[in-house]
């Protein structure tokens, strides 16, 4: 058998050679979540007759421009419902390596784990290691809450469907099914947290790294949930009607439509709620505290090791004010939770790890902002022109931090650990490593 020919309980799938590894695009996991599935848990039945050619590029989740294009740049990539796939890289598909998956940020509206600044290669054959990327439901597809349309965190169980498919699959692919690391960033870190807390997903990972997790912006109550799927009603026009009308505008709207109705509500619903308006449903989990309590029971139980950390200037890429004001939302949403986090995490003896990225640009006006160390983490310089955030940016300090950032990430998914004479554990703030 071709070594780009692979059998998965899905059926056959032929990818490709690039750069000296195995490509594999746009796998589906699950049947695509159109149609009558749409607002349906994922249906893991996905099978096919012959060979899956692999080759992409895949659709992600219809969505609009993120308010961060200023500072990472922007991206055209395909939108469809039909977006449930996931991507890998490995270097052999023999073999047991460790394994990664990738779970994307972007407030829980934008952006794909197939997006070409996600690319995994090279990150894949500097550390000899297997990445997957996976894409889930974003927005209102991913998250909407009342009772005649879902009150299923269907992007979180999405996400869960491909950890499973991954977890079934992943050995044929050259990866040790008992060595898989989940890595995510904003959003995609909040929803590792979610998905630690979830009894569901024991045994489906074995160790986490958190990349500025916005763990202050919490999840949602469902009473609050409600009132934004009601401001989505109104939007749409069935306000008032029975729950079957109501249904059926919402299964034969148009993606379009669902998303000119979450760009409508915003007037009326971010004064109150705040800018990210979809997110999980989790009355037990509502507070930043909560969470942070039931994430280290569970990473305590199953002996996770963690690895966290933030950027120094994280709001700087939502906006360019520079007050009291700006800092306190940092320290409220990002800084203060990861903080408590860590320290929570070290006093029930879980092995923690936890950093700050401080570098920038010199020529940027957005400096340490939210999502700066992703280009150093995946090395896809390419996909990163048009990005604020690197401007002046020099040649060395590209090599110096890429060299850096994988290393550190790739010793982590192989080892779980650090060498204390290089990265000690976390008990205090002098703990704390500064990538500069």
């Amino acid at each position: 058998m071709s070594q780009t020919l692979v059998k998965t309980t899905s059926g056959l799938i032929e990818g490709f050679e690039k750069e000296g590894i195995l490509a594999f695009n746009a796998i589906p996991y699950c049947q695509p979540p159109t149609g009558e599935r749409r607002f349906q848990k994922a249906d893991p039945r996905m099978t096919w007759e012959g060979v899956f050619e692999a080759r992409g590029p895949g659709f992600i989740c219809p969505q609009g421009k993120s308010t961060l294009t200023p500072a990472i740049g922007s991206y055209d990539v395909a939108h469809n419902e039909n977006c449930l796939t996931l991507d890998i890289r490995t270097p052999s598909v023999t073999g047991k390596k460790p394994v990664a998956v990738w779970i994307h940020g972007g407030a829980n509206c934008f952006g794909g784990g197939n997006l070409p600044c996600y690319d995994a290669t090279t990150l894949a054959k500097a550390g000899d290691i297997v990445i997957v990327n996976i894409n889930f439901r974003l927005g209102a597809f991913g998250f909407l809450h009342h009772p005649a349309i879902s009150t299923v965190n269907l992007a979180i169980k999405d996400q869960i469907t491909a950890l499973r498919w991954i977890k079934t699959n992943i050995e044929a692919f050259g990866g040790d099914p008992d060595e898989i690391t989940l890595f995510g960033q904003s959003a995609g870190a909040n929803a590792i947290i979610h998905l630690v807390g979830l009894k569901e997903t024991q045994g489906l990972f074995h160790r986490v790294i958190l990349q500025s997790p916005s763990i202050g912006r919490g999840n949602f109550k469902a009473s609050e949930a409600l009132e934004i799927g009601k401001a989505m009603i109104q939007a749409l026009g069935v306000e008032g009607k029975v729950k079957e009308t109501i249904r059926q505008r919402f299964m034969t709207a148009t993606s379009q439509e669902i998303l000119g109705a979450m760009k409508a509500i915003r007037e009326t619903c971010v004064p109150k709620f705040g800018n990210m308006l979809f997110k999980p449903v989790k009355d037990e989990w509502d507070t930043p505290q909560r969470i942070i309590e039931v994430t280290v029971t569970e990473a305590k139980a199953r002996n996770l090791h963690v690895m966290i950390g933030t950027t120094h200037d994280e709001m700087h890429g939502f906006t360019l004010e520079r007050s009291d004001k700006v800092r306190a939302i940092q320290e409220a949403r990002f800084d203060g939770p990861a903080n408590a986090l860590a320290k929570a995490l070290n006093d029930a003896g879980v092995a923690v790890w936890k950093y700050r990225f401080d570098w920038k640009a010199p020529l940027s006006p957005y400096d340490s902002c939210h999502c700066i160390e992703l280009p150093f983490v995946f090395g896809t310089w390419g996909a990163w022109d048009d990005a604020g955030m690197l401007n002046g940016m020099t040649e060395d300090d590209r090599i110096r931090l890429t060299d850096v950032m994988q290393t550190t990430w790739i010793r982590f998914i192989r080892e779980g650990r650090f060498d204390e004479n290089d990265w000690r554990l976390y008990q205090k703030e002098s703990d704390l490593r500064v990538f500069l």
